[in-house]
């Protein structure tokens, strides 16, 4: 695998590695939300599941950070607060170039 295929492959792996940034992008899917707004709906997925750890807000940057250095999530000054957004687009390319990678090697492990 080529080496920047590799470092994006890690990258994906570190984004998705915890469940609150998977809940993120779950919340994300309806629309772009503010850091409150994503707080409340984490939290609701995450009651949904049984789960009854609060979500902090600092935490909650964090994981977003970790989001938007993949291109996951993009982040937009709206007024008095920040939009976040699911870049579908990127993370689909993303996963594509893995895959396709992985695809093309498929018969060497067959």
């Amino acid at each position: 695998m080529p080496p920047a295929l590799e470092k994006e492959l890690l990258k994906l792996g570190n984004a998705f590695s915890h469940v609150t940034r998977i809940h993120i992008v779950e919340a994300l899917t309806t629309g772009p939300k503010s850091v409150a707004e994503l707080q409340t709906a984490v939290q609701k997925i995450q009651k949904g599941r049984g789960k009854r750890k609060r979500v902090r807000q600092p935490a909650l940057s964090q994981h977003l950070r970790i989001l938007r250095d993949i291109g996951a999530v993009l982040a937009t000054p709206n007024t008095r607060e920040v939009l976040y957004t699911l870049q579908v687009s990127v993370l689909s390319a993303s996963l594509r170039r893995v895959l396709l990678r992985i695809n093309a090697r498929k018969d060497a492990w067959e």
